[in-house]
Parts: structure tokens; C-alpha cells; sequence
């Protein structure tokens, strides 16, 4: 849980300051990441649940799977309305 929390604030920073350039901390966008965080956590469960019980995928291909899809929509989601340029 640590390990979570500790990645969670530091992936924000570097996105905010590093990868989307934005220089000024903004809380609603801190904030609309943390509710990403814990949607994800539901979404990837119930997900995960169905491609291994429902789907008969193995469990490492089911995390793959699951992985990469996070990935590209929080980029997406980070890029076009949580960092966006306004």
C-alpha cells in the first residue's frame, strides 16, 4: 500500500512537471488523478475477475492485457483533461 501511495504522488509530479510541462501545482488536477487512481483499481479488478474466470485467459496474460490498456487510456485521459492546455 505504501509502495502505491508513494508511486501514485510521484507519478503526479513527474506528469505534471516533467511529461505534460505543466509548471503550476493544480489541486483539481491532483484531485481528478486520485479519482482515475481509484477507478482504475475497481475497473482493472472486475476486469481481471472476468478475463480469468469468464474468459479462461491465463492470469499473467489477463495482467498484460489489463496493463497496457491502463496505460494508454490514463495517457489519454492525462493528456486531454487532466493536464490539458488551457
Amino acid at each position: 500500500m505504501l509502495g502505491m501511495l508513494t508511486g501514485f504522488i510521484s507519478g503526479f509530479f513527474l506528469y505534471q512537471y516533467w511529461a505534460f510541462a505543466n509548471k503550476n501545482f493544480a489541486l483539481p488536477a491532483f484531485l481528478y488523478m486520485t479519482l482515475l487512481f481509484v477507478i482504475n483499481i475497481f475497473v482493472v479488478s472486475y476486469l481481471i475477475d472476468g478475463l480469468i474466470n469468464i474468459l479462461q485467459f491465463r492470469a499473467e496474460l489477463a495482467k498484460i492485457i489489463l496493463q497496457v490498456s491502463v496505460v494508454v487510456w490514463n495517457f489519454f485521459i492525462y493528456k486531454f483533461i487532466i493536464f490539458r492546455k488551457k
